[in-house]
């Protein structure tokens, strides 16, 4: 493949291959002989077995090394206990790379995960690349490479060379996409099946592919980010060569251990961190096999340059009621068309009354095709347009003569457009019917029902800006917690205790509530006095979490006497299992909007962090933003604008009632925290921050040392 590294052209377009384990046997091995003679390999095709003297009329090879000649590539089909021997005869024949289609390795346990590690030592020391194992091959479909491990006839007849390469751990889905992708007209470039993934991986293959350059868009199906900070820098890299790239993440109902121990953790599970690191790197996410294919077909043949609002074009007022609501859903931005737009549509077609979007052009636009060719150019002008959808009804059998008739002018319409054109059928079964051959050589993507809108939404809504950080919000670098403060957060098993989550807070610079932590009734009242009423008590303990919920928080109280029994109740209430009691928290009552400012360490992405709304709205609402830690005040600023609330925090700021600014610094400032600590701390949370007028306050903190490790299984 064009601009790709020399090492691997030879694994994925390979000169020569040997079939390692070649058997006439009905198998997996039977598959990929018939399928590279069948699909029109060019290279030499060696089968090897010692076993056999011919296989399906072909000389057989009893090993690498008695081959006539070198060969680039080693298709491995044997026992797993010899998988790491045909790798290291690999390496001393010089065969370039192995795909090793055998199963029974790190998905059987760790008997297998051992047998795998010394087959990639093997690889690795004999300079092979490995892809596999329990990997069914690839397709270089350019290159007319079908070195995959599958029926013929899984194959699609019709398969063709195009701009859309995949890379999935998934066997099962690749096969799927490129089936249904095939019969919505998508062409390839490179399809591949990365396996247990022990040589190359995901991040590998990508970083081949952005130097491909006839591959436009390349899709990616995960059951796992194995290092999600070098996912995100292999998929700048390749978007930053012209790449758009489409996830299909699968495990998304997956949570982390301690999602029921703080808000964070529960709003930033799994899937909402995958959906919002891949939002900020530009990677657009669907969620199943169909969507995936959609947003594949629609990248593949758009117009990259064209960005804005959808309009969609109906003839049919349910359609376009229809198609609101599911763009709405989808998160699609429909275009707000200039009046001048509107009043050039209302003299076109004089029989709607408002030429509003979704335009329902009435069964008036089938048979003029020069009114209808008006309307589509009328929206090409409009600033705010950046997709010109037309929805309708594409018949398997290809229905009447005048549709067929509007769809064609609609397509003919690309040439004179600098606008993005789509088909989309309102109904799944045109495609794979009458307008499937017209479909695979169409300028215009088609997508073959309406739920395929939101693979528009990259297109018509902007990504996030990272925002600018102001004079009062300024970049801040590393955090530095001193040693005795950082050793709090070892050697625990449970949640710090609040006192201790605050001196972490300041070591990071963030104001805390005043507060004293008490062993008498007569103390807490002398720290109510010296800190000034208003003021909170709470259950000062290790090991304690959502003190409110279990009834260990007394609110704004006002004298002495108040105090006093808060007091009183708090020291002799029961705490929940595994908590230790250290006395009671007397605090400031501190007042104004109340946010949530968390972090959780993913496995997959490292310290993230989460704002939004907080106090009792937190999990009520659900509104957060997250993103990768840490994050700049700007950045920051731009998350709380963008919640559902944002436009409210945004005017309170406006008007001076509300220090957005110091509350995006100090959220800054906690991610910076959370990077420093993350090899000690699985979260940390401040809930709520109160933001004044002037300036925010940690009015509550909670932090989580990592849970210990668990024993290994079986004493391994």
């Amino acid at each position: 493949m064009a601009g790709a590294p020399v090492g691997l052209d030879r694994l994925f377009a390979p000169a020569a291959i040997a079939v390692v384990g070649a058997s006439e046997t009905p198998g997996l091995a039977r598959d990929l002989l018939v399928t590279l003679r069948a699909r029109g390999y060019p290279g030499a095709i060696y089968p090897v077995n010692p076993n056999r003297d011919e296989v399906l009329g072909e000389r057989c090879y009893p090993s690498l090394a008695a081959l006539p000649a070198r060969v680039d590539l080693a298709m491995v089909l044997t026992p797993p206990q010899i998988v790491p021997e045909v790798l290291a005869d690999c390496g001393r024949a010089g065969v370039g790379g192995a795909v090793v289609v055998t199963a029974g390795f790190a998905e059987l346990g760790p008997a297998g995960r051992a047998l795998q590690a010394r087959a990639g030592e093997a690889a690795r020391a004999g300079g092979v690349h490995l892809l596999g194992p329990n990997a069914i091959g690839f397709l270089n479909v350019r290159g007319r490479v079908p070195a995959i491990a599958i029926p013929p006839r899984s194959v699609p007849e019709d398969l063709r060379s195009g701009p859309v390469a995949v890379i999935s751990q998934s066997a099962g889905i690749l096969i799927s996409t490129m089936e249904y992708g095939t019969q919505i007209g998508l062409g390839f470039s490179l399809l591949v099946s990365t396996g247990n993934e022990e040589g190359l991986d995901t991040d590998t293959c990508l970083d081949y592919l952005a130097g491909d350059h006839e591959t436009r868009v390349i899709g990616l199906v995960l059951e796992t980010v194995r290092d999600g900070r070098r996912f995100l820098a292999t998929a700048a890299r390749a978007r930053a060569a012209g790449k758009h790239l489409v996830a299909l993440k699968l495990g998304r109902s997956t949570r982390g251990a301690d999602a029921v121990r703080t808000h964070t953790a529960g709003l930033a599970g799994s899937a909402e961190v995958f959906d919002a690191v891949c939002r900020d790197a530009g990677i657009d996410v669907a969620s199943t096999i169909s969507g995936f294919a959609d947003h594949l077909a629609f990248h593949g043949r758009r117009r990259f340059g064209a960005r804005g609002g959808l309009v969609a074009i109906t003839i049919s007022g349910g359609i376009k009621a229809l198609v609101a609501d599911l763009a709405d859903r989808a998160g699609v931005r429909l275009a707000d068309l200039s009046a001048a737009t509107r009043e050039r549509l209302s003299r076109l077609i004089p029989s709607i009354s408002v030429a509003d979007n979704p335009l329902d052009v009435t069964a008036a636009a089938i048979e003029d095709e020069a009114l209808f060719a008006h309307v589509v150019d009328a929206l090409d002008a409009d600033p705010d347009v950046g997709v010109i959808a037309l929805v309708i009804h594409l018949k398997k059998k290809g229905g009447s003569p005048a549709h067929q008739r509007l769809i064609r002018r609609f397509v003919a319409r690309h040439a004179h457009t600098t606008k993005q054109l789509v088909v989309i059928s309102s109904i799944p079964e045109g495609l794979s019917g009458y307008w499937r051959e017209e479909v695979a050589t169409s300028p215009v993507p088609f997508l073959n029902d309406l739920t395929a809108l939101a693979a528009l939404r990259g297109v018509t809504v902007p990504r996030p800006a990272a925002g600018g950080a102001s004079a009062r919000a300024p970049e801040i670098g590393a955090v530095r917690v001193p040693a005795e403060v950082r050793a709090l957060a070892r050697g625990g098993s449970g949640a710090l205790a609040e006192a201790e989550a605050y001196r972490l807070l300041e070591a990071a610079g963030i104001e805390v509530a005043r507060f004293a932590v008490v062993a008498s009734r007569e103390a807490a009242v002398a720290a109510a006095e010296r800190i000034g009423y208003p003021v909170v008590a709470k259950a000062a303990a290790a090991g304690l979490a959502h003190k409110a919920a279990w009834g260990l928080v007394r609110l704004d109280l006002r004298t002495a006497d108040e105090v006093a029994r808060a007091y009183d109740a708090l020291a002799s209430a029961p705490l929940p299992e595994g908590a230790r009691r250290l006395g009671v928290m007397v605090q400031a009552m501190a007042r104004g909007v109340e946010l949530l400012v968390g972090t959780r360490v993913d496995p997959q992405f490292g310290p993230v962090l989460a704002v939004g709304l907080g106090g009792v709205w937190a999990e009520a609402l659900r509104d957060v933003a997250l993103a990768l830690a840490p994050a700049d005040p700007g950045r920051v600023r731009a998350m709380l604008e963008g919640l559902r609330a944002g436009p409210a925090l945004r005017d309170a700021a406006a008007q001076g009632a509300l220090d957005l600014d110091a509350a995006a610094l100090a959220a800054s400032r906690v991610s910076h925290l959370a990077m420093a600590m993350a090899e000690d701390l699985a979260s940390i949370e401040v809930n709520p921050l109160i933001v004044r007028e002037r300036g925010c306050v940690a009015a509550d903190a909670l932090a989580h040392p990592h849970a210990p490790a668990a024993p290994p299984a079986d004493g391994v």
